[in-house]
């Protein structure tokens, strides 16, 4: 056999995460900064997310900030997958050019929404692929009616997915009642087909007078299919409670059919410090919906709302965990706070911002922009972004103290996993059968019953379907059990994503798991001599050799490959001749057969002297 040669190969530093101590405040909860943004020259990493994050299919957490859209892994690597500011568009015009909002799709795409991108920078929906690939699927103010945008602008929402594939969402401007400028309120209720057409299901009127209005202008937040199949929302100003002024108004809220039957079921102001301003709404396993709108409120799906706590200053959006509470963000002291609230009113401080040394564990600012309620991760920990804070002072927008990070939150005890992905082995032969069992603990509504399955083999993801579970009300948890018999060997990755956001994840490994060694017969080695790399590869379960073939390795620079002989020996010669001095690290990487799962060796440093 030809001798072939090592080649020389760079290294790259990784940081590390940053983790931070309580300090002197009495919590329940440990914060990590996963991410500081503009930790890359001119902020191309971004700056200011303010809109939450996401659990994808593949266990990365996604989110946005003003202008970019980004990938971060548990360990806080950060990679931005789209940028609303690239050479062909112009976001000068704007201080907030996009602000996108997403969710995953049951095809393992992302769909979402941004406020001034588009044809007409009015808005637009979009799909972007987990590789960066964007797609605009509809831009907003492409019909004018009396020349305002009779179809919507601004989209501000996230969307919901139906099982057909349709999108729902709202826009906080335009609609085919306005009498004035489109940005000054309106809104719309819309439906999108993934072929993007597009069809407007409630058009709210322009907030001139209170009485004009009374169902409400300006949804800010995203819908939630509740569980009789209609979608409810908020509206942020309009109402018939108000001052008159263009903005007027405390805010709806509203329910309305997928056909776009429409109805405000509760108006703000109608009882005394029962709130103002209302974002999302969240349905509980009582079966109605709580908020936030300075208060804390319970309301009934036929509108009977209930203050819980009137003390809950500046929480306007919060998230139901696991455990039945609900947690939100607060700026109701200086520099923001993580908060838990319980059905009942009970409210807790989990985190307060602005323990380190500038802020550098993260800052809420006092702009209703910057509130975004935390997930809940595969762990069962919270996951969330901060505005302002973070390590890095300089470069960001003049509002903001800093450029924003992205946190984790560990709480004690640590909550359940709110979608639990459980398989009756981890490991089985090729043709066996293996029954994998979903639970997801907070699925009351048909928005986080939209779940889907996605299954990675060796690095592809290839989406299963929706996963047809049942709804127990007696035991408030949403089921399915399904068995299936995988044919080839490898390591199958299986996760169920729920309402676009949240993730559960199960690893099998299909054939006998195996152990590749690796051993050089010359170290050091003297240009021009040859070395001998030897692989072994053996099965760590079962009986009998594998087969198939081993490629050698350093870095990214493939050395050769050799096929394993009767005893599961692979052997390469490789020559130092050309070969600079140093110090190389080779592994040897078994491929796996159609019984055998691929394994690779430690890494041996081969010295070239």
């Amino acid at each position: 056999m030809k001798p072939v040669k090592f080649h020389a190969v760079l290294f790259s530093a990784v940081c590390g995460l940053l983790v931070l101590p309580l300090g002197l405040h009495s919590q329940i909860a440990s914060e990590s900064v996963l991410y500081s943004f503009c930790s890359q020259a001119n902020c191309t990493d971004g700056e200011n997310p303010t809109v939450g994050l996401l659990q994808g299919s593949d266990g990365n957490f996604y989110g946005t900030t003003s202008d970019t859209i980004f990938k971060l892994t548990p360990a806080g690597v950060l990679t931005t997958i789209y940028s609303f500011c690239g050479p062909l568009d112009d976001c000068s015009a704007y201080d907030y050019p996009a602000y996108p909002t997403l969710i995953q799709g049951q095809d393992g795409n992302f769909y979402g929404t941004s406020i001034n991108t588009g044809t007409y920078s009015s808005g637009e929906v979009f799909k972007l692929t987990p590789s960066g690939v964007f797609t605009s699927l509809y831009s907003f103010c492409s019909v004018n009616t009396y020349t305002y945008c009779g179809d919507g602008a601004n989209p501000g929402a996230a969307l919901v997915q139906d099982s057909e594939g349709n999108l729902y969402g709202t826009t906080q401007a335009g609609s085919t009642n306005a009498d004035n400028s489109c940005y000054s309120g309106c809104g719309t209720i819309f439906k999108l087909t993934l072929s993007g057409i597009l069809t407007t299901l409630h058009s709210f009127c322009y907030q001139v007078d209170p009485t004009d209005c009374t169902e409400g202008t300006a949804p800010f937040s995203p819908l939630v299919q509740g569980a009789d199949g209609n979608f409810y929302g908020t509206s942020y100003y309009g109402g018939p409670y108000g001052s008159g002024s263009a903005y007027s108004g405390y805010g709806t809220i509203f329910k309305i059919t997928p056909s776009g039957s429409f109805s405000a079921i509760y108006n703000f102001g109608s009882q005394t410090d029962d709130g103002s301003y209302p974002e999302n709404l969240v349905l509980a396993s009582d079966g109605n919906f709580y908020g936030a709108a300075v208060t804390f409120f319970k309301v009934t799906p036929s509108g009977t709302l209930t203050v819980i706590d009137s003390e809950s200053t500046d929480i306007r959006q919060v998230s139901l965990g696991s455990d039945g509470n609900f947690y939100g963000v607060s700026q109701a002291v200086q520099n923001g706070k993580v908060v838990q609230i319980t059905p009942t009113g009970t409210v807790t401080t989990l985190y307060a911002f602005c323990q380190s040394t500038n802020c550098a564990d993260g800052e809420i600012s006092d702009t209703d922009a910057a509130f975004s309620a935390p997930l809940q991760g595969s762990n069962g920990n919270l996951y969330g972004t901060t505005d302002a804070g973070g390590a890095h002072n300089e470069g960001c927008n003049d509002v903001y103290v800093s450029c924003g990070t992205a946190y984790e939150l560990s709480l004690s005890p640590a909550l359940p996993a709110p979608v639990q992905v459980v398989l009756s082995s981890s490991q089985v032969q090729p043709g066996k059968p293996v029954t994998a069992s979903l639970k997801v603990l907070n699925a009351f509504s048909l928005t986080m019953q939209q779940c889907y399955a996605f299954q990675t083999l060796n690095g592809k993801m290839t989406p299963l379907g929706k996963v047809p579970g049942i709804y127990s009300s007696s035991t408030q948890l949403y089921t399915f059990s399904t068995t299936f018999t995988p044919a080839t060997a490898g390591i199958y990755n299986y996760a169920v994503t729920c309402g676009g956001v949240e993730s559960g994840f199960a690893t099998l490994t299909v054939g006998d798991t195996t152990q590749t060694l690796l051993t050089a017969s010359s170290n050091p080695v003297t240009p021009p001599a040859n070395d001998t790399l030897t692989a072994t590869v053996t099965r760590t379960t079962g009986s009998g050799t594998p087969v198939g073939s081993v490629t050698f390795s350093t870095g990214s620079i493939v050395i050769g490959k050799a096929t394993l002989n009767g005893s599961g020996v692979a052997t390469l010669t490789a020559s130092s001749q050309g070969v600079a001095a140093g110090t190389y690290p080779v592994v040897a990487t078994y491929s796996g057969d159609s019984n055998d799962v691929s394994s690779t060796s430690a890494a041996v440093n081969v010295t070239v002297q």
